[in-house]
């Protein structure tokens, strides 16, 4: 009896340290699962109100992207064999992008011929008109192209002026309601200010949407000529005493003109010299009398 009585309690020990050991377990994977981070969802096939909004963000990045204000411009120096022939490519290219002149200069010194042009184009063309002047086969020897962002500004713009718009509907309505002259005046005085302040931001709004519109390209077209020397004195020996002796008469008769045109300074040194002498012989009698 006794050893059945020992293996029950044996039996009964090992069936509760097994039950024990599970409701450890089942315990340590529930505090495992409690303690996954809120990233481990992704393995999950339903998809978070959270990894919903993540794959719509790119969406409304795009958006706002589109919205941007860029203002792009540049400036090239190409040198080429023929200004006249480069000039009617140009035309060519502009006719098929809808571009214009703006401005434009020549200049012909010693050393080059040289041709300014200042070029505006619709923006969406702006970089085929480089890629076109890139593969024109002149010589592109400087080049310069910036793109700015006034996305910033131009929000700003808008901003203040909606609200300068909603001040003067405010005066305005204030004035129709104004029976005081002095009232009157203040009021008209406040709406005067307010519109020649939209007037002022809606002049800069335009200047930005044209900026934005359409791109602007300084080119520089230029051909150097080439450098001849040419020696002052050219001849014989006889031929070069000849010059010298000219040179040097005409150096002569230059310099007998210039002192010639000191007369007023020629005059006043003589004039001084007995003017001081006085003086100086006054102080001696004035001096001997003392």
């Amino acid at each position: 009896m006794k050893k059945i009585f020992v293996l029950l309690l044996i039996l009964i020990c090992f069936s509760s340290c097994k039950d024990e050991q599970e409701n450890i377990q089942d315990s340590s994977v529930q505090k495992f699962r409690i303690a996954l981070p809120s990233g481990s969802e992704q393995f999950d096939n339903t998809q978070s109100p959270q990894s919903k909004e993540d794959k719509e963000a790119p969406l409304s990045f795009t958006s706002q992207a589109d919205k941007k204000k860029i203002i792009k411009d540049g400036s090239m120096s190409i040198r080429t064999e023929s200004i006249a022939e480069a000039k009617k490519n140009i035309d060519t290219i502009l006719k098929k992008i809808d571009g214009y002149y703006e401005k434009e200069e020549s200049e012909n010194n010693s050393h080059e011929i040289s041709h300014q042009l200042m070029i505006r184009v619709p923006a969406i063309h702006f970089d085929k008109l480089i890629i076109a002047l890139e593969n024109g086969g002149n010589t592109i020897v400087n080049k310069s192209i910036q793109a700015r962002d006034i996305t910033e500004e131009y929000v700003d713009i808008q901003t203040r002026l909606a609200h300068k718009r909603a001040y003067l509907q405010r005066y305005r309505e204030l004035l129709a309601k104004a029976q005081n002259i002095d009232d009157i005046v203040t009021v008209e005085n406040s709406i005067r200010t307010l519109e020649e302040e939209i007037e002022s931001k809606e002049g800069r709004l335009r200047y930005l949407d044209d900026q934005v519109a359409y791109s602007t390209l300084h080119i520089r077209l230029f051909n150097e000529k080439e450098y001849i020397y040419e020696p002052q004195l050219q001849g014989g020996f006889i031929e070069k005493v000849k010059r010298s002796l000219s040179y040097g008469w005409i150096g002569i008769v230059e310099f007998t003109v210039w002192m010639i045109s000191l007369w007023p300074i020629v005059l006043l040194v003589p004039l001084l010299i007995v003017i001081i002498k006085r003086i100086r012989k006054k102080r001696k009698i004035s001096a001997r009398k003392e």
